[in-house]
């Protein structure tokens, strides 16, 4: 008993270093076999979302990017990627299905990026400490 424990852990620990090593490197079929490969109840897991969404994301892939992270927001509030990562979606959306300008990661963090974007995020983190994350999951569920 305590093998298949410990052998369902190690291929779980397994499959997603190896989905974030191809995350990193840019290979996201290749990150996505790895995620697809874990088992049901691993498939709801926090970080397996995150990770999903963080490929979808590079993928540019907004809606179905913004619908997982609404789902992590719901399943851990007291994380900030749901948030975080749901804000940054509804940002490149724009509201009309169109990709903002200048709102890369790398223009953000030069502080050349759109304000909206900074706003947006720093909004939704304060909403989910200050105000409970029922207010904002409501609002997000709305966009």
């Amino acid at each position: 008993m305590t093998f298949a424990i410990n052998s369902q852990v190690e291929d779980f620990q397994k499959r997603i270093l190896a989905a974030q090593g191809y995350h990193e490197l840019g290979l996201w079929r290749e990150a996505w076999r790895e995620l697809d490969g874990l088992s049901d109840a691993a498939q709801h897991r926090p970080d397996v979302l995150e990770m999903r969404i963080l490929i979808l994301i590079n993928e540019q892939k907004w809606r179905e990017a913004l619908n997982l992270s609404r789902q992590l927001a719901e399943v851990a509030p007291q994380e900030e990627g749901g948030w975080v990562h749901s804000a940054y979606c509804l940002h490149e959306l724009d509201g009309h299905g169109r990709r903002s300008r200048r709102c890369s990661p790398r223009a953000i963090a030069e502080g050349e990026g759109d304000f909206s974007l900074q706003s947006r995020v720093l909004l939704v983190c304060a909403g989910a400490d200050r105000y409970g994350a029922g207010g904002v999951a409501a609002e997000f569920r709305a966009g």
